[in-house]
């Protein structure tokens, strides 16, 4: 199914947009490096839980150091933007195959509640980064009668 929000009820146009942009580059993944600027696009997987506090973001960064990784956080969504360059080391070694190299990741994930952006966290351990994004709490507003003129 291209979007599996509708069936659970929390389908936003970031969702749409995010799930069609993340489809679109596992298609054109395939062309060559050169087309993309010299810099692949590599997509990658990830899962939002909803836990009862807080929404966790885990995203798979293998090969990634904290130092490439950009965040920035919105009242409900937040961005991430990696750019991976090889080392030195990458780059002189002598491979008989090489299918890493220097890459680019952008994701906007939409969330449906909003988030305590003070104390949102980040954690990149063993090729995994985990956001940790506090929900803001909903207080519930008392429903008042309006008049008709």
């Amino acid at each position: 199914m291209l979007f599996p929000e509708w069936n659970k009820g929390v389908c936003t146009f970031d969702n749409i947009y995010d799930e069609l942009e993340r489809k679109f580059k596992t298609r054109i993944i395939c062309l060559p490096q050169m087309m993309m600027g010299g810099v692949s696009h590599v997509p990658t997987s990830c899962d939002i839980i909803d836990d009862e506090d807080k929404f966790l973001i885990l995203i798979d960064m293998p090969r990634v150091r904290r130092n490439e990784i950009s965040m920035y956080v919105e009242e409900s969504s937040v961005s991430i933007i990696v750019v991976h360059e090889e080392n030195e080391e990458e780059k002189t070694s002598k491979y008989v195959q090489k299918e890493h190299g220097d890459f680019r990741f952008s994701r906007k994930f939409g969330l449906p509640q909003k988030i305590i952006r003070k104390r949102v966290s980040a954690k990149l351990k063993n090729g995994i980064l985990t956001v940790t994004l506090p929900k803001m709490k909903l207080i519930p507003q008392p429903s008042s009668q309006i008049i008709i003129d």
